[in-house]
């Protein structure tokens, strides 16, 4: 017989084929990814994400998020520049728009069941009545009525009006499909005669078999900027976010044996907010789709025009694109409330203006349509800038309240100005302001009789000043170049003339030669009342400080009470950049060749910013020699870390 011994029954991974993205419920893509970007979402809404494991088997049961989208469009395009030599930051951007690109607008909600593409008539018989034509009734601010529906206005049960089928030229069909969880929708075309805010569109349909209560439960929208059969591309919406606002009966029946016909559809509006959607000139597609509570549909009823079966030039989707024919080629009725006079272009209708920040602190309300911004009195160095958009929140459901959008940015503006170098200052004018000096207080002065050749800056001892700190400041002074980007090479120096005449020589009386670096003010030099000095040139590298970097000097007296000098004196400033000459040159005749002159000199030390020294790798301790027993060649190699080089920063390699 047969024997079976050893049973094992073992489970492994099983293969994951992606994941399931939904929102709301409703699936809106799959990927394999672990991160998703839902887009379009309105303002304000609650969602609830959701996310589904994908087996070969189905979906897993989903792990979801609840959330509230807060999102609003930034501005794009932000620029800064500031003109050579000026004080002021000029800022540009662009409005905020709606994507553009193909993106996730593209996507369609997966259909969950199957619904014929239209509602078709069975009677056919040909009936005659007076036709009239009615606009579709509105209350809103009209900018595009792409009706009419009535051709018997007044004529239905209880005095309402009739969207009669011509079956008299041969039409059949009620309605097309446009449903969603059939996979359907619908689309039309329109035209924008202005820059027109559009704040909501009127959509109509029906189902078979409800009463005058609407049972649409969703609609769906999103516009393209030409034919979506003909590479026309979604500038604003989605079919994934329930845009509906509100339903109501229109007081319209469509039927096929009127006038005072059947009232089994009757058609209801159904309202979609678009926020955010602004358009420039130009002819547009609208596509839609909706969602119900009734078994039937649901279904759009054509344009109905008497004696006409051609209405239009509307296409549907139902797995790929095709024209809507009934005998002819049909339209459909929608209507675009809104107003005209926006600046177009796919800017939000609700925008207020812009919040711009420098350095993340608020400079400047902007309102729209301005698009720039000139930040005046800036002192050089390098500012920070970002923006964002302000917008009114009173069509996501928050009257009188403001939003604020992400941020655009940031961009860096580099101020820079001031005398360039070299700069000379001998005070021969008599006065401070001839090159913008500023002093701390009234004992900076001009001394008209002495100098080094008169006149001088002085500082004098009266008024008496106790505890005192006292500073005579430079303009702006340019380390960068003319041409704004830096020097190469070169070292800055300070060079000026000082006199000290003392009085109680205590030492507590104090001369500091301090650099402001763009960031914070640097001393470079103390001197220190301890007698008299007289006249001396003295020579400081500011080269760390100044180079490649707008910066300023001053001259700040220090001490503890003025009545122990008489004055300092300071005259002939000159700060100026200099590249170091070769040093050591020396010849000698080349021999054996007596004709020949050899020159040998040394490089200049140290040209760059940092510090001029010998890097070396030795620890002091000698080791046994390296080498090959029979000879040959070997590499060596040696290595510095970034921590052992870091005091070396911006200086060059000249020797091995």
């Amino acid at each position: 017989g047969w024997a079976v011994d050893d049973i094992q029954i073992s489970s492994g991974g099983v293969p994951l084929q992606g994941y399931g993205v939904f929102l709301d419920g409703t699936l809106v893509d799959n990927t394999p990814e672990r991160t998703y970007t839902y887009t379009n979402l309105n303002y304000g809404q609650e969602y609830l994400a959701g996310v589904a494991a994908l087996y070969s088997s189905g979906y897993s049961e989903l792990d979801t998020y609840l959330f509230r989208s807060l999102y609003l469009y930034p501005p794009l395009n932000l620029e800064g520049m500031s003109p050579p030599m000026t004080d002021y930051a000029h800022l540009t951007w662009e409005p905020p728009s709606s994507p553009t690109g193909l993106g996730d607008n593209q996507d369609r909600v997966a259909a969950t069941e199957t619904q014929p593409a239209a509602d078709v008539a069975t009677d056919m018989t040909p009936r005659t009545f007076p036709q009239t034509m009615v606009p579709l009734a509105s209350s809103r601010n009209i900018l595009f009525d792409n009706g009419p529906l009535v051709n018997s206005p007044g004529t239905g049960a209880g005095g309402a009006d009739e969207s009669i089928l011509q079956s008299g030229l041969g039409m059949g069909t009620y309605g097309f499909g446009f449903q969603q969880s059939a996979g359907n929708s619908v689309a039309d075309d329109f035209e924008v005669t202005g820059n027109w805010n559009i704040e909501n569109i009127e959509f109509f349909g029906y189902q078979t078999g409800s009463t005058t209560t609407s049972t649409f439960t969703g609609v769906y929208c999103r516009v393209y900027d030409a034919a979506p059969n003909a590479g026309g591309v979604v500038i604003w919406g989605d079919l994934t976010t329930n845009r509906m606002i509100s339903t109501d009966w229109s007081n319209i029946y469509r039927n096929n044996n009127g006038p005072g016909g059947a009232t089994d559809r009757p058609v209801m509006r159904i309202v979609a907010g678009t926020p955010g959607l602004s358009l420039a000139p130009g002819t547009y597609w609208v596509e839609w789709q909706t969602t119900g509570s009734g078994t039937s549909g649901p279904w759009v009823p054509p344009v109905t025009i008497s004696g006409q079966t051609t209405t239009g030039n509307a296409i549907q989707y139902t797995g790929a694109w095709a024209p809507l024919v009934d005998v002819g080629p049909q339209g459909l009725p929608f209507i675009i409330n809104g107003t005209g006079g926006g600046s177009g272009g796919g800017v939000p209708s609700n925008l207020l203006g812009y919040n711009l920040y420098r350095d993340n602190a608020l400079r400047a309300y902007v309102e729209k349509p301005t698009l720039e911004y000139f930040d005046l009195n800036l002192d050089p160095g390098t500012y920070s800038y970002h923006i964002t958009a302000v917008y009114d929140l009173t069509p996501y459901g928050y009257a009188g309240q403001t939003g604020e959008s992400m941020i655009e940015g940031p961009v860096e503006v580099s101020i820079v100005y001031g005398y360039d170098l070299p700069f000379v200052e001998n005070f021969n004018t008599g006065l401070f302001e001839t090159n913008k000096w500023t002093t701390g207080g009234a004992n900076w002065r001009i001394a008209g009789q002495s100098g080094n050749p008169a006149p001088a800056a002085e500082f004098f001892y009266n008024p008496v000043q106790s505890n005192y700190a006292i500073s005579l400041t430079s303009y702006w002074i340019n380390g960068k170049g003319t041409d704004g980007l830096g020097f190469i090479d070169g070292k800055i120096y300070l060079d000026f003339d000082l006199k000290l005449d003392d009085v109680n020589a205590t030492g507590d009386e104090t001369l500091l030669v301090e650099v402001f670096n763009g960031a914070a003010w640097v001393n470079v030099a103390t001197y220190t009342a301890e007698g008299d000095m007289n006249w001396d040139m003295k020579h400081i590298n500011i080269t760390n400080q100044a180079k490649n970097k707008v910066f300023r000097v001053r001259f700040n007296a220090k001490g503890v009470n003025t009545l122990d000098i008489f004055n300092w004196m300071i005259d002939n400033v000159h700060i100026y950049r200099e590249c170091d000459a070769p040093t050591n040159l020396t010849a000698v005749v080349n021999l054996p060749y007596v004709e020949q002159v050899l020159l040998n000199w040394e490089a200049p030390e140290g040209t760059g910013p940092g510090i001029s020294a010998w890097l070396a790798w030795d620890d002091g301790v000698n080791d046994d020699a390296i080498g090959l027993q029979g000879g040959g060649t070997f590499n060596v190699a040696v290595r510095f870390t970034p921590a052992q080089l870091a005091q070396y920063a911006g200086t060059s390699l000249t020797k091995i």
